[in-house]
């Protein structure tokens, strides 16, 4: 059918909730690296400006831009503290699509990337504290020359780590778009095939699910039952006919068990179904007629299938039974 089987009502809310707020953690993420990105930047000019031999401009560069570089160690518990909710939210993403699925490529994938940006944020922060421990050295000593392997290794390293943590932010936000159209494309498919549930007789109480799905009728109900033995059938079906429609097809040889004016005889004689609309979008189907040795001696099945397509079709056959067609 699809990826994913949607076994709660609330579970394609929840998971698209999940994901926006995974998405929202990423905008904050990225612009927290963006502002990063800043601070490398005026240290790649501070270092270029040193190297060449003109440490005074290096000072002012330094004097200049010294505020964005301070403001690191705010920024390194901002990213930590993101970082912590970006998780937090992945994985609970991450629990919601395993009631959902267990085989998903998208839950897989998802898996992988969660802890890859746990050890990609892991590193970044051992690289922030390097970065600015390098910052606290430059606003406190003036002896640029004794720190350059230091400036250097802040430098390349933070930048080389950002570079991946950006690129599996990347495919993070890329990830979300699949999940979310793979829910789009399940829910297509749900609303095609529609949700099944299936009953296997008499080790499940067929009889119970057929009755109760025949109260649940608000509008009509349309039945091609071969045959009507089960007195509980008859009773939910006598008591509906009093405030909703009520048409019932079954077998010329069978209509002396249930006959009522909302009862028709197949006009060919050569109905064998065992099926109901309800309010045109349930169907109850399967093997099983409803009486004692087929919902409680016999193996049968009953399903119980929500789908206004598939209601449409049976719809249609029933009112050419209905119609002598």
């Amino acid at each position: 059918m699809s990826i994913f089987g949607f076994n709660e009502a609330t579970l394609e809310k929840d998971i698209r909730k999940a994901t926006d707020k995974v998405i929202n953690e990423l905008n904050l993420m990225e612009s927290l690296l963006r502002e990063a990105g800043k601070s490398d930047a005026f240290l790649q000019l501070f270092y270029r400006e040193w190297d060449k031999g003109t440490p005074e401009l290096a000072r002012r560069t330094m004097e200049k831009h010294g505020e964005v570089l301070y403001r690191e160690e705010g920024r390194m518990k901002s990213q930590r503290r993101k970082a912590r909710h970006l998780l937090q939210h992945l994985n609970l993403l991450k629990r919601k699509l395993e009631r959902a699925t267990k085989t998903s490529p998208e839950l897989v994938a998802l898996s992988q990337l969660i802890k890859t940006l746990k050890a990609q944020f892991t590193e970044c922060e051992k690289a922030y504290r390097k970065k600015y421990g390098v910052v606290k050295l430059l606003s406190q000593n003036s002896d640029f020359e004794a720190h350059r392997v230091k400036i250097l290794y802040a430098i390349h390293y933070q930048m080389n780590l950002f570079i991946k943590l950006q690129e599996t932010l990347r495919r993070t936000r890329e990830e979300m778009i699949q999940i979310s159209s793979a829910f789009q494309y399940a829910r297509q498919q749900q609303l095609v095939i529609g949700d099944i549930t299936v009953y296997f007789c008499p080790a499940e109480n067929c009889e119970e699910q057929l009755v109760a799905l025949l109260n649940s009728a608000k509008e009509s109900i349309h039945c091609a039952l071969y045959d009507i033995g089960l007195k509980s059938v008859q009773e939910a079906l006598l008591e509906k006919s009093r405030t909703i429609e009520v048409q019932i097809v079954t077998d010329d040889d069978y209509l002396k068990k249930f006959n009522h004016p909302f009862v028709k005889a197949d006009k060919h004689g050569l109905m064998h179904d065992k099926f109901c609309v309800i309010d045109g979008k349930k169907v109850s189907t399967g093997s099983m007629n409803p009486t004692g040795n087929d919902a409680h001696k016999n193996n049968n099945n009953l399903l119980l299938i929500e789908s206004v397509l598939l209601a449409e079709n049976y719809e249609d056959e029933f009112q050419e039974m209905w119609n002598g067609i």
